[in-house]
């Protein structure tokens, strides 16, 4: 391949890196979701154990999913091949990425700080827990008060009352401040360091440089006549820029 210096070049395509949530994650590696006794799209943690974020676990690699992929299909029968896939957290699913050469599924699934952190484990789980610490102490007013004293700067979000903005996505909260931390999200911070070591900072494969543009690609749409609408859009968004 001709490359940009005029050089020709053997050139290895392949992809190192994804950039996905965790139901995207699990979709690509083909292994079972958040409920599973394996979730973990990069390593075989036991379902039990996604609160230990100090843990040493097995990773996934194309060759043992494979394996256990080829030993489901030539089982006697489908209980047997259902325990296989069980056994290994995954679906019934021949992985194309297995084929493509410097792709590995489970090594590219990347650390996602939107959905990880400020949807996951802040947004659905710390901040629901606090505002509920806050209310049986008879101090959530208090929050909501304060926030509202917070300067007007020009770009700066402000929260009228904050401590109802809906970061649990409907979903109830424990009382009890013993709450389980075994779920996916909380684990995946286990994988961060070696991600940065081999992928750099997270701001490489985060999605919310894609997702963060979806309020504003809206509000360009509706300012169009809905005709031949990409270059419209790509207008306001250069003028709003």
């Amino acid at each position: 391949m001709k490359c940009g210096d005029s050089h020709n070049r053997i050139i290895h395509p392949g992809i190192p890196i994804k950039s996905l949530d965790g139901e995207e994650s699990c979709a690509v590696t083909a292994t079972r979701a958040a409920l599973a006794n394996y979730p973990c799209p990069k390593c075989l943690v036991h379902h039990n154990e996604l609160h230990n974020i100090n843990g040493t676990f097995e990773p996934r690699i194309t060759k043992t999913m494979q394996k256990a992929y080829l030993d489901s299909t030539r089982a006697p029968n489908k209980s047997e091949a259902e325990r296989i896939l069980q056994s290994r957290g995954l679906h019934a699913t021949q992985n194309f990425f297995w084929s493509l050469h410097y792709s590995d599924p489970y090594l590219s699934v990347s650390y996602d700080k939107l959905h990880s952190d400020d949807l996951g484990k802040w947004g659905k789980h710390l901040w629901p827990l606090l505002l509920s610490v806050l209310a049986e102490d008879g101090v959530k007013g208090q929050l909501a008060r304060n926030m509202r004293n917070v300067s007007r700067w020009r770009n700066l979000k402000h929260f009228g009352n904050v401590t109802t903005v809906d970061y649990a996505d409907g979903q109830d909260v424990s009382r009890d401040y013993g709450k389980s931390f075994d779920f996916f999200k909380q684990h995946f911070v286990n994988h961060v360091i070696e991600d940065i070591q081999q992928k750099g900072a997270t701001d490489n494969y985060e999605t919310r440089v894609g997702e963060g543009i979806h309020h504003e690609v809206r509000q360009a749409y509706k300012q169009t006549n809905c005709k031949n609408t990409d270059p419209q859009v790509c207008s306001c968004l250069s003028i709003k820029i």
